[in-house]
């Protein structure tokens, strides 16, 4: 999937978001690759959202998250998150 097409399905909430700037979408945290935007996504039995900061850590330059889910992320792995609905 592009990134440009997961942008088209999500409500993104930043105004200086630039689908051009990552070289690619990974939803598996072990697939993270520095310059990616990872997608923490609910599971049925895992939640992306308990490896964003492994993915952070790995060199996931934006990681799309619940704009629900933000309060949970305050280390240095928050100036990645784009919040979505």
């Amino acid at each position: 999937m592009s990134v440009i097409v997961l942008c088209t399905c999500a409500i993104i909430k930043r105004m200086d978001f630039k689908p051009n700037e990552y070289g690619r979408v990974v939803f598996d945290s072990r697939k993270v690759v520095p310059g990616c935007l990872f997608a923490a996504l609910p599971g049925a039995s895992v939640d992306g959202h308990a490896f964003v900061r492994q993915a952070f850590e790995k060199g996931a330059k934006g990681i799309l998250v619940r704009k629900d889910r933000v309060h949970e992320f305050n280390g240095p792995e928050a100036a990645a998150l784009i919040p979505v609905d």
